[in-house]
């Protein structure tokens, strides 16, 4: 784990064809999103692998609710899918594993559990589990088709944001060079905004830059960014923090870019670390970063 900036060591950009970076305004009318059609078969998929082996199941058994069996388990599988926001547009076709699949399949059985004490319901609860069990896998497997799709896209230049990089030149360097190495991600960047008059070694173009130190007036930042990033068509601001971009002045760098609607986000450095041991703490009015320690295997 290091951080971008002063404690990540420069990484030489890729100047290959396939790095994520950009020059050219994109084309009128190309879409930059992911197709509309990835939820709809997520939730298809989702119920179908719930519905079909639970329908089987019971009509192989010779139970005489078999349809009924199989619209409870589709439903109910939707129901924890979807609570737990599995069909959110910005986390279809986003890489995944069977762990959160595991994860829903356990809180799937727990609710049809309550469901059948509470109802009184009598069917052989073993010959339900046994059918419930390819829900996991094979919701799994939908999912990875969507990735695969949403990956192919994205080498070909569809379904990215467009990103303007804010920060301090070697902190640019660091996060453009990582950005670039791997073409499965959402942001292209399309310029840099370098912070001083050191210019960064990065492929993009220096689309404008702010002085190091904080303006007197809050527009003489917020002017020069946004209007890179409408002549860049820029779908999100990524900001790199850093001692001349914090505190007051990237905060009211912030108020402009949503005043604007443009999205900012701040990239803190910290690499090879799973969002799921990544919080965020306010303490006395300073926004905070807690990162959990990994899984540890073994005894």
């Amino acid at each position: 784990m290091w951080l971008f900036g002063e404690t990540m060591p420069h990484v030489p950009v890729a100047r290959s064809a396939r790095a994520q970076v950009v020059r050219e305004q994109p084309p009128t009318g190309r879409r930059t999103g992911k197709p509309v059609w990835y939820a709809p078969v997520a939730v298809i998929g989702d119920v179908t692998c719930a519905a079909v082996p639970v329908y089987l199941a019971f009509a192989l058994a010779g139970g005489t609710h078999a349809v009924a069996y199989a619209m409870v388990a589709g439903a109910a599988w939707l129901l924890v899918r979807g609570a737990r926001d599995r069909y959110g547009e910005r986390r279809l076709g986003e890489r995944d594993n069977i762990g959160p699949a595991v994860q829903d399949w356990l809180v799937l059985i727990g609710l049809l559990a309550v469901v059948r004490a509470v109802t009184g319901e009598e069917s052989p609860f073993l010959l339900a589990l046994t059918a419930l069990v390819p829900c996991a896998p094979t919701s799994a497997a939908v999912r990875n088709l969507i990735h695969r799709h949403l990956v192919a896209r994205r080498r070909d230049g569809r379904a990215v944001r467009r990103a303007l990089v804010i920060g301090e030149a070697n902190a640019v360097d660091g996060l453009v060079s990582h950005l670039a190495k791997r073409t499965d991600h959402e942001f292209v960047v399309v310029g840099v905004c370098p912070i001083g008059d050191e210019d960064p070694h990065t492929l993009a173009p220096v689309a404008t830059r702010i002085g190091r130190q904080a303006p007197p007036h809050p527009s003489a930042d917020s002017a020069p960014v946004l209007d890179a990033a409408r002549r860049l068509h820029a779908d999100v601001v990524l900001v790199v923090p850093g001692p001349y971009l914090s505190g007051t002045r990237l905060r009211r760098l912030s108020w402009a870019l949503h005043g604007e609607e443009c999205p900012l986000v701040v990239v803190p450095g910290l690499t090879e670390v799973a969002g799921r041991r990544v919080g965020v703490l306010s303490v006395a009015g300073l926004t905070m970063l807690a990162v959990a320690p990994p899984l540890r295997r073994g005894v």
